[in-house]
């Protein structure tokens, strides 16, 4: 399908300016060949030579690492090994390799570095030695260094590269600040398969990648109970071993309706076959009510088989005293209280979250989650505030959303100590929003990185280091041509195009999901802006006829005929499309669309819209449709009407 849409594509391609045709001929003779199934082959490193491979033990080397650490550095190594395209790491029960940790606190520097949580030096013994605090502290560093090794353009083994980092570093070692938040988490949709992905093979990955970033809670969000009231449960207990291999902690949302369909014997059955559970999320407006008595029901049937399940609640989409009420009566009756851990803050509260901690200000022994909205454009919690018509009208509201900068502002008012929260549970729909889930996971495991060093390594780590700079900037750029008006934007889309080409035309295997992502993102966005100059010429020339039709000298039959030519200029806006130019975006749109369905799914992505926008991709961006609908009326009128 893709090589048919490619020779439709070249044909066309004689029409367009040498740049444009050159460029997307480039691009599209790459397109199919990008992300064809070829496994990724590990060097063959000898994995007992510890001067090639970073070695890290469960046991020994002064640390006895739990369950749930060992899965997350585990799932993380094997991500490193796979982004890299060779053996940068390896997990073993025992190790003796060239590596210890010595369980102490460290200090600030007296230049300001923050060292307060683990610090990472050379040893006398041509080693490395982990100073921290505790298990936390120990697998922030861990992970540190495999983020440093990750990188499919580089051929130095692993530990050289930390050893590098250390000598290039002020003074002489390796920092690492406290996290921002204990809980880092992100949710994934349930919408289409019970594991988001197509795949369970796939959802490891993607959850081993996320663990690399310092992400430890997985939330299942948007579940449905089928006719029977019954949940797939073979595919959520398959989501379950997942995430207890990988160390991830399981949270449902789980809408009250889930457990009034289900049943007390099927929802015993139900968590019977799971294989981990931490939390479940019930949601107090925006797709749930809640109800004591099914809430207290569902508790039960978790805790029989997880003791520990921590129940969750929010109170969204309800006005301030009905807020305020909710938590008394969540602080102070005897049944709430023993029912739940805390309150999530999240979209549709009536409050700021700020006044939100106020009202928990008298009850402060319930707990805050932050529940942001990292994937909306509009009708969100983070609406854009200066997003151009022609995107709003064509995007709608899950478009593909690197938002670096937005991300960045909201971190930092939600972590300067003015609304204390034990973490986040990202709210989410998809994978449009692939870039913030990453950046918001490393800047709240670590305080001293700020989303900028995020951005850089994510497109480090997944397009690798010579690309990653311009990668970086493209996410950055993206995020700018939304900002204001499509006319002042427009050399920076054409920019943006040229920069996702380039980036898509050398991606790896792994990295193509993601490259033909940014790429429909680019193509889709230049699309909009030439068909708005084209509609727009349009539309100027409809209402000039127009104008003409209501001066004190003209007849009536002059008039109708005026209209009449004005009603065929305005329909012009459906051919507008056929342009040249347009048609190849267009080409590219769709070829980009078939790459995502070949590898990950649309569905994966676009959760709520899989189509991907296209349902409005060509609906109309000015007057030129009302003029033409509206001119059979006006011929009806009396000349005076018309004026």
């Amino acid at each position: 399908a893709i090589i048919q849409k490619l020779v439709t594509v070249l044909r066309s391609m004689f029409q367009l300016r040498q740049w444009f045709a050159i460029a997307l001929l480039l691009t599209l003779t790459i397109l199919p060949l990008c992300c064809i199934a070829t496994p990724i082959v590990l060097s063959d490193y000898n994995t007992d030579d510890k001067d090639q491979v970073f070695s890290i033990g469960r046991l020994g080397q002064g640390v006895e690492w739990s369950e749930s650490s060992w899965g997350r550095i585990t799932g993380a190594c094997i991500a490193a090994n796979r982004l890299s395209g060779r053996v940068v790491c390896e997990t073993l029960q025992h190790s003796t390799g060239r590596l210890s940790f010595i369980h102490e606190g460290t200090t600030p520097h007296s230049n300001g570095v923050d060292c307060t949580f683990y610090s990472i030096r050379s040893s006398s013994l041509n080693g490395l030695v982990i100073h921290g605090g505790n298990e936390q502290a120990h697998e922030a560093a861990v992970l540190r260094m495999l983020r440093l090794c990750t990188d499919m353009h580089s051929q130095q083994p692993c530990m050289h590269l930390v050893a590098s980092a250390i000598s290039a570093s002020r003074d002489s070692e390796l920092c690492g600040g406290k996290p921002l938040w204990g809980l880092r988490g992100h949710q994934i949709s349930a919408a289409h398969h019970p594991s988001m992905f197509r795949t369970l093979e796939d959802l490891e990955k993607f959850v081993q990648e996320l663990a690399l970033f310092g992400t430890n809670q997985i939330e299942v969000a948007h579940i449905a109970v089928d006719q029977q009231g019954r949940l797939p449960t073979e595919g959520f207990a398959s989501v379950s071993e997942v995430l207890q291999r990988n160390g991830q902690d399981l949270s449902f949302w789980w809408p009250s309706t889930v457990s009034q369909s289900m049943g007390t014997e099927h929802m015993e059955s139900f968590f019977s076959q799971l294989h981990t559970l931490h939390a479940l999320f019930f949601p107090g407006g925006d797709g749930g009510t809640l109800d004591l008595p099914t809430i207290q029901k569902t508790a039960k049937a978790a805790r029989k088989f997880f003791p520990e399940t921590e129940i969750w609640v929010s109170g969204q989409t309800i006005g301030e005293d009905e807020l305020r009420a909710l938590l008394h009566q969540l602080s102070t009756d005897a049944q709430w209280k023993a029912l739940v851990k805390g309150i999530v803050y999240g979209p549709h509260n009536s409050v700021p979250l700020t006044r939100f901690e106020e009202f928990l200000g008298k009850h402060p022994a319930l707990p805050v989650r932050q529940y942001p909205d990292i994937c909306h454009t509009v009708t969100a919690q983070y609406a854009l505030g200066n997003w151009a018509p022609v995107w709003m009208l064509t995007h709608g509201r899950q478009p593909v959303n690197p938002s670096p900068k937005l991300m960045q502002d909201i971190i930092s008012l939600r972590s300067n100590g003015s609304s204390p929260t034990i973490g986040v549970g990202a709210y989410s729909e998809g994978n449009n929003d692939d870039a913030n889930k990453f950046m918001w996971s490393l800047a709240g495991a670590d305080s001293t990185i700020d989303v900028r060093n995020s951005v850089e390594q994510y497109t480090k780590i997944f397009f690798g280091s010579l690309r990653g700079h311009a990668a970086a900037n493209l996410l950055y750029s993206f995020e700018k041509a939304w900002d204001g008006s499509v006319a002042k934007n427009a050399p920076l889309v054409r920019r943006n195009f040229a920069s996702a080409l380039a980036l898509f035309q050398k991606s790896s295997e792994s990295g193509c999901w993601r490259s033909a992502m940014l790429l429909r993102r680019a193509a889709y966005d230049l699309f909009q802006l030439r068909r708005e100059e084209i509609e727009t010429t349009i539309e100027h020339t409809a209402k000039e006829i127009l104008r003409r039709t209501v001066m004190e000298s003209i007849s009536i039959a002059e008039s109708d005929r005026l209209v009449k030519n004005a009603m065929r200029a305005a329909g012009l806006w459906k051919e507008a499309s056929q342009d040249p130019e347009l048609r190849t975006l267009h080409d590219v749109v769709d070829s980009c669309t078939l790459v995502i369905n070949s590898t990950i799914g649309m569905e994966v992505i676009f959760s709520q819209d899989v189509s991907g926008g296209m349902d409005q991709f060509l609906d109309s961006l000015t007057d030129s449709c009302f003029i033409e609908q509206q001119a059979p009326h006006w011929l009806d009128m009396p000349l005076a009407d018309r004026r």
